[in-house]
């Protein structure tokens, strides 16, 4: 197609065709990916699940038991991972120790 003999108003129809079919292939050939993911999925014995999970880079996390528990609150616990919480903090400030509040 040679569009150097084409006006402003014909260049701009023309993009807006070609943005419109480039849309329509994008979906067209997302519905097929995600046709053959699918099979590929069932041909392995893949639950969608932990498909969607790989696909987010995302690990399952496993949940771990509490280690610690707050005297002041038997509802509150802490696995001994990540930030303290501010039980623990005031717990450890007033001298007290870990192992006096291991579960």
């Amino acid at each position: 197609m040679d569009i150097l003999g084409l006006n402003l108003q014909e260049l701009l129809e023309l993009q807006e065709n070609v943005e419109a079919r480039i849309v329509e292939i994008k979906e067209e050939e997302k519905q097929k990916f995600i046709i053959e993911l699918r099979e590929k999925a069932e041909l392995l014995d893949i639950p969608v699940e932990e498909l969607l999970r790989a696909v987010k880079g995302k690990k399952s996390k496993k949940s771990v038991d509490a280690k610690y528990r707050n005297p002041m609150n038997e509802k509150e616990t802490w696995t001994g991972r990540g930030r303290k919480p501010k039980w623990v903090i005031d717990l450890l400030a007033s001298g007290g120790d870990l192992e006096s509040v291991t579960i």
